[in-house]
């Protein structure tokens, strides 16, 4: 989120400067090339100029985006590792950072693993069941599982019920993982894939 909010920035504070600049990686461009003048192509601008200060502080700018960016990529590879460490089937069956961004909503491995699918299901959608409880809104279907590939890629029509295919397999991943930790993520993911099939098959029969 900071990254995106830092680039707007960027591109608002260079558009001061360039703005018939459109459609580009601003950062990478902005660190290469400092001011307008720099950037290939370049013949004129209604864009007010920048002094060596503000070149420098533009470029440092973007210096900092390039280096978040980075730190979120290593970032992003630890925390695969460390799922694959400590919840490798369930961590197979969703990608591994929304993996981990449920097992933070539970709690821990062994909340996880305690929890029943439905409520899996919900995890990140509390606000939203909360105000359903108190008659001030829908029921929710989903919390960020629905942030998952699979249910992104479902028909509208299919997402709750693909939703509830792969939030009753990872209850089932879960718990393999706290309360024995063998490997049966090949297992798990060949038969999360033929589930979500027949879902499929099932749906577009109708």
């Amino acid at each position: 989120r900071a990254i995106n909010v830092f680039t707007e920035r960027l591109y608002e504070w260079f558009s001061l400067h360039y703005p018939e600049l459109k459609n580009a990686n601003i950062v990478e461009i902005v660190s290469k090339h400092g001011r307008r003048e720099n950037i290939k192509g370049f013949s004129k601008s209604v864009g007010v100029e920048f002094s060596e200060g503000d070149e420098k502080a533009v470029r440092e700018f973007a210096y900092t985006i390039q280096n978040l960016t980075r730190e979120k990529t290593e970032l992003e590879k630890y925390v695969a590792t460390a799922m694959n460490e400590v919840a490798r089937n369930f961590s197979s069956l969703i990608d591994p950072l929304l993996g981990a961004r449920l097992l933070a909503l539970a709690g821990s491995l062994e909340k996880l693993a305690r929890m029943p699918a439905s409520t899996i299901q919900l995890l990140g959608a509390e606000k939203a069941l909360f105000r359903h409880l108190h008659e001030k809104g829908r029921s929710p279907k989903y919390g960020i599982i629905f942030n998952s590939e699979l249910i992104q890629k479902a028909p509208n029509a299919s997402k709750g019920k693909v939703a509830r295919v792969l939030s009753s397999k990872l209850m089932l991943a879960a718990r393999i993982d706290y309360y024995s930790g063998r490997d049966e993520s090949e297992k798990m993911k060949r038969e999360l894939e033929e589930d979500i099939k027949k879902v499929l098959d099932n749906e577009n029969a109708k």
